[in-house]
């Protein structure tokens, strides 16, 4: 039982953090998905409308029927002009649940009023169809499915014979549990999908020499960082080139200066935060983007930490000191260009190396405008 218990906590925790991670994939997902189901959907009812009539005699649509095509018409144009318009992931859950709703809406008018002397056809099957096409926390979709069950239930009962309600409830029953275990399923089967292309997806963007971001890497967080936070961005991007490198390599060999940047990296992810988007930019300089920060005195504290923690490290382990010069810029609730904050700092780190000497910091403000 325990097992049992704990195996169910380490899902829900799963499912609880994919929903986080993945929250802004997961609606543009979800809205994609309604625009394609609402479009086929509408497709179906007409073939139906036109199709019943040679396959059924006497049959007529009924007023429930002729009020789905419009129905489905409007989710279809709001789910596309949701695409068009880049809509935010409440938008995209919103729309996702007014066609879910809509479709069960007039599905359970037409199997219930519409119909009242017929056992229950379309209900059984959107149960089972409907929820896993998506990516909803299982919270929701199936306390949607209990509600709606309950209402198909008590409307089933209330106006067909019970000859034919006793069918109805025993399908639409069938129908709920079935949905529950597909959902269940294929959402344990997106979240596996998720946790590997995560996996795939870390390595790619991954230095494995420094145990850092890569270029690419680190250059996606940042710019995923500052778009979330224009155009009151608080951060600060502080820059570091160790000095003399080349010598290193070319003295000592480039396994040593492999090691050498394997301690920049341990230093840096000592001094930082794991939020913090650490990474090698390339040969031997990394940046680092402090989230949420943009104080000149924690720049400077964490400035000489790290010339004095890289000095430690190399001497410890190389068996030689290493320096390195800085340069940092912080953004005070401005909109930022991440590209032309790269490039203010790279002129501070520059003005570090050839007006301050080696080993040494230079400390600036953002400035929005395309000049120093």
């Amino acid at each position: 039982m325990r097992d049992l218990l704990n195996y169910l906590r380490e899902g829900h925790s799963r499912r609880v953090r994919y929903f986080r991670e993945a929250a802004e994939y997961i609606a543009e997902d979800n809205l994609r998905t309604a625009s394609a189901a609402s479009l086929w959907m509408l497709l179906v009812l007409v073939l139906f409308l036109l199709a019943t009539p040679l396959i059924i005699s006497g049959w007529q649509p009924t007023a429930y029927h002729l009020l789905f095509l419009p129905a489905l018409l409007i989710c279809c144009s709001l789910t596309y002009l949701g695409r068009r318009k880049e809509v935010d992931r409440r938008g995209c859950t919103a729309l996702c649940l007014l066609y879910i709703l809509v479709t069960f809406l007039f599905l359970f008018l037409i199997d219930t009023l519409g119909t009242p002397e017929n056992v229950a056809c379309f209900i059984p099957v959107i149960f089972v169809g409907m929820f896993p096409l998506f990516t909803l926390p299982l919270w929701l979709s199936y306390g949607l499915l209990i509600l709606i069950e309950i209402c198909f239930v008590i409307t089933t009962s209330l106006v067909k014979p019970q000859s034919v309600s006793q069918y109805d409830i025993f399908i639409s029953l069938v129908g709920v549990g079935c949905s529950m275990v597909v959902n269940y399923l294929t959402l344990t089967l997106r979240l596996q999908a998720y946790r590997k292309n995560t996996k795939y997806q870390r390595l790619s963007e991954q230095d494995m020499l420094a145990g850092t971001y890569n270029k690419h890497g680190g250059r996606q967080a940042a710019l995923h960082y500052i778009r979330e936070s224009n155009p009151e961005t608080v951060c600060s991007l502080l820059l570091l080139d160790l000095d003399d490198f080349k010598a290193v390599n070319d003295t000592r060999g480039h396994l040593i200066g492999d090691k050498t940047l394997q301690c920049v990296g341990e230093v840096l992810q000592g001094e930082f935060r794991s939020t913090d988007i650490i990474t090698r930019f390339g040969g031997d300089e990394f940046f680092v983007l402090i989230k949420n920060t943009a104080s000149r005195d924690l720049a400077r504290r964490k400035g000489l930490a790290i010339r004095k923690a890289l000095r430690e490290v190399t001497a410890e382990k190389l068996g030689f000191s290493v320096s390195c010069s800085i340069g940092v810029v912080l953004a005070k609730r401005v909109d930022v260009d991440f590209d032309e904050m790269f490039r203010q700092v790279d002129a501070a780190l520059y003005r570090s190396k050839s007006e301050k000497g080696k080993g040494q910091m230079t400390i600036c403000e953002y400035i929005p405008e395309k000049r120093l």
